[in-house]
């Protein structure tokens, strides 16, 4: 299970603003709530989530399958909210589609036209609200549909052949959650809990299907083994995990060589081999 960093996009009227609703306390990413879809004069959300998958374990583990069904990105809807008062506001199904991020971009300075600050400077999303081609894919990679009576429950969207590209190329900067349906249609905002959600099963998080890789059998090097102090010859593997001696018969066994020979037993004894 990995956590996010997590962040939301707002557009009012083209303003360089922060996340919405007017509700939210301070202009960071950091409330406990995030909001996609459109809720009138607070204008269109979107939703931003990153994951350090560097810190997924895949010299012990693998994944249950590279094609699907490995990886989900799970949030916990907590319903429709509206930002402000509005004279009819209409709630309806919203299709939320992910998309994978391609700039870098900081939880802390995201905002509808900015995706980080270095030295000082603004570096900007190619267009407000982020581009597209620029700033994320066209290309949708998973899809769930939130009609307008559902409740409070878990969205899960699989993510995992995106989780195997990070994997592959060590450069993952997250994914992009909007309303593919219609996201210039006025209404209600969707609402999820975020990272800061004081309750900790309700934040967002990556579910991912593991598996320990197969134990195969490897041969150790020839070497000898001392049955006693002679050397066995039958029944012996090169695997030293299942080793198993038996004693020779007394017809076949000899002496070992010289440089071989382990420290001569005490007086008495025979050392016939």
């Amino acid at each position: 299970v990995l956590s996010p960093k997590t962040c939301e996009l707002h557009d009012d009227n083209g303003g360089d603003c922060p996340p919405a609703p007017s509700s939210v306390p301070d202009g960071t990413c950091r409330h406990e709530h995030l909001y996609v879809g459109n809720s009138g004069w607070d204008g269109p959300a979107r939703i931003l989530l990153d994951f350090d998958s560097t810190t997924f374990a895949s010299d012990i583990t693998i994944l249950q399958n590279i094609t699907g069904n490995s990886v989900y990105l799970a949030m916990h809807y907590e319903g429709p909210e509206i930002a402000k008062p509005f004279n009819d506001p209409r709630q309806m199904d919203r299709e939320l589609a992910i998309h994978k991020v391609l700039k870098k971009w900081n939880e802390m300075d995201a905002t509808n036209k900015v995706a980080y600050v270095a030295g000082g400077q603004k570096q900007r999303w190619a267009q407000n609200m982020m581009g597209e081609l620029e700033d994320y894919d066209p290309e949708e990679v998973a899809t769930d549909k939130i009609t307008e009576s559902e409740g409070k429950h878990v969205v899960y969207w699989d993510i995992t052949k995106l989780f195997v590209e990070w994997l592959e190329n060590k450069n993952d900067h997250g994914v992009l959650i909007k309303d593919s349906l219609h996201e210039s249609v006025q209404g209600y905002f969707l609402k999820f809990a975020s990272l800061q959600n004081p309750d900790p099963t309700k934040r967002p998080y990556l579910w991912v299907c593991q598996k320990k890789p197969k134990c195969e059998p490897v041969d150790l090097p020839p070497k000898q083994y001392l049955d006693g102090i002679c050397i066995s010859t039958t029944n012996v593997t090169l695997n030293a995990a299942s080793l198993r001696t038996e004693r020779a018969p007394a017809a076949t066994r000899r002496q070992p060589t010289t440089d071989t020979s382990p420290a001569l037993p005490p007086s008495g004894i025979s050392t016939t081999c």
